[in-house]
């Protein structure tokens, strides 16, 4: 089996951003002493919003000088770094030493055209100042990758040939957030054209989507339930807030059957091996395991669970996107 351990590298967007040293740094940090036990290396999906905006404003830059130095460090480790977007850091704003959003510009899509392929060029060209070697692959910040189309072209010629922000049956429907795949392909990975949905034989794109499960209502209730009682092992590193859920989208798992992507975040770390069972029952040979995770969310608790889980499956092929696609 192969297995990608992806980590979107960002700080919170709720109303504290959280500092680069308990979102990114320190347990960036904490991760690797995990992973370099069994020598796997990792895909980092970089906010480079975060960088590109403390730059232009010309603030915050202690913390962004580190994140630039680890981002090198990583790279020289042997890691991927590949582009995350979360536009809204366009709206953002540094008062009295912390980040104030505008989450109304939280997708791509919030902007015209002109603008949203404006915003991949310059973040693209940021990303790839700070590394060696150049960004191939992206993954939408908060999943919001639709409408595709309104941005393809500009990630194309970015040098973006690989999306990894799909998964199957995932939906979010909220005012700020937005994005709708129910109609996934039920496949290990694809190509496709304009819209990441739709396989196409010689598309120019290809979709390795993240992996997820199905979970009850019963999940979430004990997910609140550790992350308010469960005690300091439960705590997430990061010292920010998340930017809140929207009350339909709360209820809908509380009290329905959703799909969860493959995480090694806080407690659903707790399901790494139900992930990596289903999706070599459905895939086979062909199985891709993508796991996503956030330096920001990881606890003490979900990297203990990484680490057995690693141990446990220590002869997987653990690849990064780079060494996948180079061996298409």
């Amino acid at each position: 089996m192969k297995t990608f351990l992806t980590l979107d590298y960002e700080l919170f967007f709720g109303r504290e951003s959280g500092s680069a040293e308990a979102c990114i740094l320190s347990p960036t940090k904490q991760l690797l002493k995990v992973l370099d036990k069994v020598e796997a290396k990792a895909a980092f999906f970089v906010d480079v919003g975060y960088i590109s905006r403390a730059d232009e404003l010309d603030c915050d830059q202690d913390a962004v000088s580190k994140v630039k130095l680890q981002i090198q460090e990583l790279e020289a480790a042997g890691h991927d770094i590949q582009l995350h977007i979360h536009p809204h850091w366009e709206k953002s704003q540094w008062h009295d030493g912390a980040w104030k959003f505008e989450l109304d510009f939280y997708k791509l899509s919030d902007f015209s055209k002109e603008e949203a392929h404006s915003i991949v060029k310059k973040y693209t060209d940021k990303l790839n100042s700070i590394t060696k070697s150049r960004a191939i692959a992206y993954r939408a910040g908060g999943w919001c990758i639709q409408p595709f189309d309104h941005f393809s072209d500009a990630l194309y010629e970015s040098g973006i040939r690989i999306d990894s922000t799909v998964y199957k049956d995932g939906l979010n429907l909220s005012k700020f957030q937005g994005f709708d795949f129910r109609n996934s392909p039920n496949l290990a990975w694809w190509r496709f054209g304009d819209d990441p949905l739709t396989p196409e034989e010689n598309g120019r794109f290809i979709e390795l989507p993240i992996s997820s499960s199905n979970v009850s209502p019963l999940f979430f209730w004990k997910f609140a339930l550790v992350k308010k009682l469960g005690g300091i092992k439960h705590h997430s590193f990061g010292d920010g807030n998340a930017a809140p859920m929207s009350k339909s989208q709360l209820k809908r798992l509380l009290t329905q059957k959703s799909r969860t992507v493959a995480s090694i975040d806080g407690y659903k770390s707790s399901m790494l091996n139900k992930f990596r069972n289903e999706c070599e029952k459905q895939y086979g040979s062909e199985a891709n395991l993508v796991l996503i995770g956030h330096p920001k969310s990881l606890t003490p608790y979900s990297l203990k669970a990484l680490d057995k889980f690693l141990s446990s499956h220590s002869n997987d092929n653990y690849m990064t996107i780079s060494q996948w696609y180079n061996s298409l």
